[in-house]
């Protein structure tokens, strides 16, 4: 082993090696990087467009809302104007009754008869009294029945809102779990594919060092002894960042040009 460490046609290529490992590794990091940063602007993009449309159905709503309410107030007025109108008529047909029977047995005009008030003019009399009487309290009735409806008219919509929100809430909610299984899906499979590329350079590497093994036996007469592959460093996911090709290896067109994989 000593003899070959001691070689420099096997120190060569330890250092080609070496130098290759950390190209590796440099393009390995970047393109973790990248995968990270892209997945980190996909789930904010996601978490904006859901907020945006949120706001947008909860202005809808309330929009929706107002205009119920809107129509509500007018639909009420439209009803407190025929109340009133009704009223008008029947104070108007009760002061002609009024009138009427007030003139019981008087003759205004020598040429016209006497009027005639019987039972029934008197009953209808004392009915329209009493029309009048309760005519407030069921005019108010009406008015509450209608206040019943559209209060229940209302809340119906504001249920029927909320369960849209709800649903727009979960789908949001799949959307955000379908793109973190996407993306657990894109980070295994680039962490596989690193390592099969890690395999095959290493099946590489053994091979260059067989080929100078046997070199050196042929050219020296001696046994040498094949020297140990680089090892591959330990990295932990947080001290991965955006590496620099021009600092450490200069320019770079094609990244992949970095690595032989074949």
């Amino acid at each position: 082993m000593q003899r070959s460490r001691d070689a420099p046609e096997f120190e060569a290529l330890r250092q080609e090696q070496c130098t290759e490992m950390d190209r590796f590794l440099l393009f390995e990091r970047r393109q973790k990087w990248l995968m990270w940063t892209r997945h980190a602007q996909q789930k904010v993009a996601l978490v904006e467009k859901h907020s945006a449309g949120i706001e947008k159905m909860r202005e809808r709503h309330t929009k929706t809302a107002a205009n119920l309410e809107d129509r509500q107030v007018a639909a009420e007025f439209e009803l407190r104007s025929s109340l009133e109108t009704e009223q008008r008529n029947i104070r108007i047909r009760l002061r002609h009754m009024e009138a009427y029977c007030d003139g019981l047995g008087n003759k205004l005009r020598s040429d016209m008869p006497s009027r005639v008030v019987t039972e029934r003019d008197l009953r209808e009399l004392g009915q329209q009294y009493n029309v009048e009487k309760n005519m407030k309290q069921l005019h108010q009735a009406k008015i509450n029945v209608m206040r019943d409806r559209q209060a229940k008219a209302l809340e119906d919509l504001l249920e029927r809102q909320d369960t849209d929100l709800e649903r727009l809430t979960e789908k949001d909610r799949q959307e955000v779990e379908s793109l973190e299984s996407n993306q657990t899906d894109e980070e295994d499979l680039l962490t596989v594919t690193f390592s099969r590329r890690r395999t095959a350079i290493e099946k590489r590497w053994e091979l260059a060092i067989e080929v100078v093994r046997n070199q050196l036996e042929t050219s020296k007469g001696a046994r040498f002894a094949a020297i140990p592959l680089p090892e591959w460093p330990q990295e932990k996911e947080e001290e991965f960042g955006p590496p620099s090709y021009a600092d450490e290896f200069g320019d770079v067109e094609d990244e992949k040009a970095l690595i032989p994989f074949s």
